[in-house]
């Protein structure tokens, strides 16, 4: 890398790009704006102090978008923070999403059951009798395939998980 009177040169094989810095009022911008030209196959050089201001290194992947007329590029890890600040706003006070969504399956695996036994009574069966026997099958088929140690590890094959 070279410095000259108007600012970085950056060299790509045989042309140079050069990275101008730009007087913007400090109440707009927290770091030093940088113009950059656009190279072949729309490629661009991101100036090593807007690198390092980013803790960027090579081979890092940036989403890119646009706002207002503007290309933003930031960090996945910065998009996840976003979005999760984003979630976390629009969550009511004091409610945890993971408790909703475990009531939520629960509620639906209950009314699969009830559903599943009034089928199994319309056939003239007792649906302890065949859930019992599901249970055997399933548990014999984990057994042939994974073996008996590592089936009494399981807290739910041991019937010790919450229903």
């Amino acid at each position: 890398m070279e410095n000259n009177k108007t600012g970085q040169v950056l060299r790509e094989s045989h042309r140079e790009y050069h990275a101008t810095p730009v007087a913007v009022p400090q109440q707009t911008m927290e770091q030093p704006v940088r113009v950059v030209t656009l190279g072949p196959q729309g490629r661009l050089v991101v100036p090593a102090p807007l690198r390092e201001a980013m803790g960027l290194k090579e081979g890092d992947q940036l989403v890119t978008g646009i706002e207002d007329g503007r290309l933003v590029m930031e960090t996945r890890a910065n998009v996840l923070r976003r979005l999760q600040e984003h979630l976390k706003a629009t969550a009511p006070p004091g409610a945890s999403l993971v408790d909703e969504l475990i009531a939520d399956r629960r509620e639906e695996a209950r009314t699969e059951r009830e559903e599943a036994e009034a089928e199994i009574r319309a056939h003239g069966r007792d649906p302890g009798e065949v859930f019992a026997k599901m249970e055997a099958d399933s548990r014999k088929m984990l057994e042939d395939r994974f073996g008996k140690p590592a089936l009494a590890k399981s807290p739910v094959l041991k019937g010790d998980a919450r229903r």
